[in-house]
């Protein structure tokens, strides 16, 4: 998942437009990764069973690439 979030980070920094050159899953995943790493940084509301359910899917969604 390291590898994932600093791609994610990587290309959020260095292009303008990369949610919008991107395509099918790698979208999806690069959306997934760079979610997951602002959600956390301040709280949501949710309770610890919903943060831990919404972190596993934004896990899985980040692994997926097409």
């Amino acid at each position: 998942m390291s590898e994932a979030t600093r791609e994610a980070i990587l290309t959020a920094v260095t292009t303008d437009a990369a949610s919008d050159t991107a395509t099918g899953h790698d979208r999806v995943s690069s959306r997934a990764v760079a979610l997951k790493v602002v959600l956390f940084e301040a709280p949501a509301g949710f309770t610890p069973l919903e943060s831990a359910l919404l972190s596993e899917w934004l896990d899985r969604l980040g692994r997926h690439r097409g």
